[in-house]
C-alpha cells in the first residue's frame, strides 16, 4: 500500500520531470522545426473533423479523431491515479490545463502556437506516437467552438504535406 505521502512525492516528481520535459522541448523546437505540432500532418479528413466539430461531446476517447485503441491504452496507464485520461472530458481538461501559466509571474495564459507545442509534447510524453497533430488538432478545433479564440488555424502556414509521425 503506498502512503499519501508517497503519492504525493511520486506526484510532484512526475510534475517536475513534465516540467523540465516541456522547457527542454520547447528549447529543442526552435532548433528543430521538423518536430512538434502541424495541423498540415493530420491526415484525418476534413469530413471527420467536420462531423467531430459539429457533433455533441462524447465521453468515450474512441469519438476522438485520431486517437486509437493503443492511445487510449496509454492514456489510461499512469502511476499517479489523477494522472490517468479516461474520458475525453478529461483529455479536453489537460489541453486547457496547458493553456496557462505563461513563462511569467504575470503572464496567465500562453499563445495558441505554445499551448498547441505543450500539448503535443505532452502526448508525445504520454507515449502517443501516432496521429499526434490530429488529436491535437481535433482537440484544439473543438475546444474552439467552446471558447472563441482559444486555437488559430491560420497561424500555421500551409507549407507542407508531411504525414504525422
Amino acid at each position: 500500500m503506498i502512503s499519501i505521502e508517497q503519492n504525493h512525492h511520486r506526484f510532484l516528481k512526475n510534475e517536475y520531470c513534465f516540467i523540465i520535459y516541456l522547457i527542454l522541448s520547447s528549447f529543442l523546437l526552435i532548433h528543430t522545426q521538423s518536430e512538434g505540432y502541424d495541423p498540415n500532418k493530420s491526415r484525418v479528413s476534413e469530413d471527420t473533423m467536420e462531423n467531430f466539430r459539429n457533433s455533441p461531446t462524447e465521453a468515450d476517447l474512441n469519438t476522438i479523431p485520431g486517437l486509437g485503441k493503443a492511445g487510449i491504452k496509454k492514456l489510461g496507464e499512469c502511476e499517479v491515479e489523477d494522472d490517468k485520461i479516461t474520458n475525453s472530458y478529461q483529455l479536453f481538461g489537460k489541453f486547457l490545463m496547458l493553456k496557462g501559466p505563461g513563462n511569467t509571474e504575470d503572464q496567465i495564459e500562453i499563445a495558441s502556437l505554445e499551448h498547441m507545442e505543450k500539448f503535443w509534447y505532452w502526448l508525445k510524453n504520454r507515449g502517443i506516437n501516432a496521429h499526434r497533430s490530429a488529436i491535437v488538432r481535433a482537440i484544439a478545433e473543438k475546444s474552439a467552438t467552446f471558447f472563441q479564440g482559444i486555437y488559430d488555424v491560420n497561424a500555421y502556414a500551409d507549407d507542407s504535406d508531411d504525414e504525422d509521425e
